[in-house]
């Protein structure tokens, strides 16, 4: 009944667990928010967030900042430039205002959005700041 088994017990995933981090309703964060995973914003951001994976802000959330980020699905208000190498979604009762530069971009009924969109295949041709930190790191390195 409680003899040995010869199976061995795995004490490690092999796969990658998913990173999210939370900004829960009724916190205030000052300060640049550096993220490997992704990012759900419930509470009040004021300052720049560089994501590496997806940034969501909940109805509760707000953003008084810049964003760089693969996605975001944007539920809350949002104020400053958002840049996503991928996909940025707006939903309905959102408020964004600022400079959009994204590869593919969706606008439910009922979001607002008031500020500037542009939309090519990279983040390097879609915002020019990127581009010139890119191309003045490449002349540094070589």
């Amino acid at each position: 009944m409680f003899g040995s088994r010869d199976k061995e017990i795995p004490t490690e995933s092999h796969t990658k667990p998913s990173l999210v981090n939370l900004i829960g309703e009724g916190t205030t964060i000052r300060g640049t928010i550096d993220a490997d995973g992704d990012l759900r914003i419930a509470g009040f951001v004021i300052g720049n967030i560089r994501c590496k994976g997806k940034v969501i802000v909940a109805k509760s959330g707000k953003i008084e900042g810049d964003m760089h980020a693969e996605e975001a699905d944007v539920a809350g208000n949002v104020s400053g430039q958002l840049t996503l190498s991928r996909k940025l979604s707006l939903r309905s009762g959102c408020e964004v205002e600022g400079d959009i530069f994204t590869k593919s971009l969706n606008i439910e009924d009922g979001a607002v959005f008031e500020g500037r969109c542009v939309m090519r295949e990279t983040t390097a041709k879609v915002n020019p700041i990127v581009a010139k930190n890119s191309e003045a790191k490449a002349g540094n390195a070589g």
